[in-house]
């Protein structure tokens, strides 16, 4: 079996920038929406549902981050071990 190194790197650096992008986005989620959700002046049942989901997708987004960034990491360590692996082989 050939792995192609190329597509590897390829795929780690692509989950790398979703990763970046991810973070940038969680960001702007937690000091806008959670915080302009957080400061407004709702009441009733609508205020603590609206509150509630804006707190839930920003932790998805959170989630989704540490995901990507995990996997970009998995990916790096795959390319870099099997790197090492085929410039010692024969």
């Amino acid at each position: 079996m050939t792995i192609d190194l190329a597509k590897l790197n390829e795929a780690a650096t692509e989950w790398k920038t979703a990763a970046e992008e991810l973070a940038k986005l969680h960001g702007t989620v937690r000091d806008g929406l959670v915080k302009k959700s957080e400061a407004a002046r709702w009441e009733g049942a609508n205020a603590t549902v609206t509150r509630e989901f804006v707190r839930s997708a920003a932790k998805e987004v959170d989630d989704l981050q540490r995901e990507a960034r995990s996997i970009h990491a998995v990916l790096a360590d795959a390319h870099a071990e099997l790197t090492r692996i085929q410039k010692r082989s024969p």
